[in-house]
């Protein structure tokens, strides 16, 4: 089994192939509190294209969400930054005190500003 990292600035996911199995153990995603966090939970492979579900355990609490990729472009530098991301289910999470900010929105450049620790390229 041939076991790899892809990795966007500071964070990354662990993935042993040849059947694309995600892991916990290395696996690191931006928290939209700003702090990078390794996953409680991950699910062996993912539900959609876009997102695989995931949960953390944040001050005691498990947080329920999904892992995905976050990408903002900054006009003004011609800079795109990349990261790994961890996003909350809002509505299940809200009833037991969701410990976690929600994410800035994605066509805003405070987006940009947040993904610092994901991977910059210049276009």
């Amino acid at each position: 089994m041939n076991q790899h990292f892809h990795t966007y600035g500071q964070t990354q996911i662990h993935v042993s192939q040849p059947w694309g199995m995600m892991h916990t153990r290395g696996t690191r995603l931006l928290c939209s509190d700003g702090k990078i966090r390794a996953p409680h939970r991950l699910a062996s492979t993912s539900d959609t294209f876009f997102s695989t579900p995931a949960a953390m355990r944040i001050n005691g609490k498990y947080v329920t969400g999904y892992m995905t990729t976050e990408s903002a472009y900054n006009p003004a530098t011609r800079q795109e930054r990349t990261a790994y991301v961890f996003r909350p289910h809002t509505e299940s999470n809200e009833k037991q005190g969701n410990p976690l900010p929600p994410f800035p929105p994605s066509h805003n450049t405070e987006l940009f500003d947040f993904l610092a620790p994901g991977e910059t390229r210049q276009h």
